[in-house]
């Protein structure tokens, strides 16, 4: 590990803390940052420079210790308007994927995985991370541009680009265009869909932002997923033509996945998985009906109930039974 940098995000911990819950996320450091705290300030000048794990102290004499946040570190503890899937539950999903990359150079098809319901940006992150050796390192991240305002646009007051921030997108845009390996992720609401994006974008310098591909859009209003358009991305990628199914994989976290199951099972290739997470097993039993009534290709193969202290989760046993 190398020396604290300026736009790093680090996670202070008070010197003798044993809970994940007792740390303190930073915002990106600048040499003109501080951090207030009830345990007094802290500069950020005072934190670059830093290795991991050294101290640094207050201006209330409390001795911080600085790490730098690991994945489960900065979902807990980012600032969220939806509830997130906690690590261990998104580390769970993920491994009932059971998904295997290979490396940049193979002829195999690309790898596409699909999430419904962005929400926190959790899932997205533990997803991004298990397809990340499918792609070529990515060139830095262009800058984001600012966001304007309906009456701004078309203004001619509107601020030039310089040709450093266009040859960095161009440059970020090629590289997109050759991966292969992707992560479709979308949710209704715009608000939360963006509030995703920063946050995936600021999991150690945007690692994994590159892999994730942010939709706006209804999933039931939709005749086929490839016909998703109404990207988030100021340049939206063109929508497919091809029938034939492309995703490898799918994930569903929103209320109704059960009338979704159609749709899936016909955009999901033949052998992918589809992870329903729903808080209710009543839920569950609607989609085992609307497979069993609707004859889909889907089979199902476990239910698990997820619970804090459960590192595999609960098996359950869950098939439709007539009424008596």
């Amino acid at each position: 590990y190398g020396r604290i940098r300026e736009g790093d995000i680090v996670v202070l911990r008070p010197y003798n803390a044993t809970s994940i819950q007792d740390g303190i996320l930073t915002k990106p450091l600048a040499a003109d940052g501080k951090i207030d705290h009830h345990g007094g300030t802290i500069s950020h000048s005072s934190i670059i420079g830093l290795t991991p794990r050294e101290t640094v102290q207050s201006t209330k004499r409390a001795v911080y210790r600085v790490f730098e946040p690991t994945l489960a570190d900065y979902i807990t503890l980012t600032p969220r308007c939806v509830t997130p899937i906690y690590p261990g539950d998104a580390n769970l999903i993920v491994s009932l994927l059971d998904i295997h990359v290979t490396p940049p150079g193979t002829d195999d098809d690309p790898l596409e995985i699909l999430e419904v319901g962005t929400g926190h940006g959790s899932l997205t992150l533990n997803l991004a991370r298990a397809i990340h050796a499918a792609n070529e390192p990515a060139p830095p991240l262009p800058a984001e541009r600012p966001r304007r305002s309906t009456s701004d646009r078309g203004s001619a007051d509107a601020p030039e680009v310089d040709a450093e921030t266009v040859a960095a997108a161009e440059a970020f845009a090629a590289w997109k265009s050759r991966r292969r390996a992707v992560i479709h992720t979308l949710d209704v609401a715009a608000a939360h869909s963006r509030a995703a994006q920063k946050i995936v974008r600021g999991f150690r310098r945007g690692l994994y932002y590159g892999h994730v591909d942010f939709h706006i859009s209804d999933l039931a209003t939709l005749d086929a997923i490839p016909e998703v358009t109404q990207s988030s991305t100021p340049s939206p990628p063109e929508p497919r033509t091809d029938p034939t199914p492309f995703i490898a994989h799918a994930t569903l976290d929103f209320p109704g996945s059960d009338a979704a199951l159609p749709l899936i099972s016909r955009t999901v290739c033949v052998g992918g998985r589809v992870v329903v997470f729903c808080p209710s097993v009543t839920q569950i039993v609607a989609c085992v009906e609307a497979v069993r009534a609707q004859k889909l290709p889907l089979v199902l193969e476990r239910v698990v109930e997820l619970a804090s202290g459960m590192s595999a989760g609960r098996e359950w046993d869950v098939r439709a039974a007539p009424v008596r």
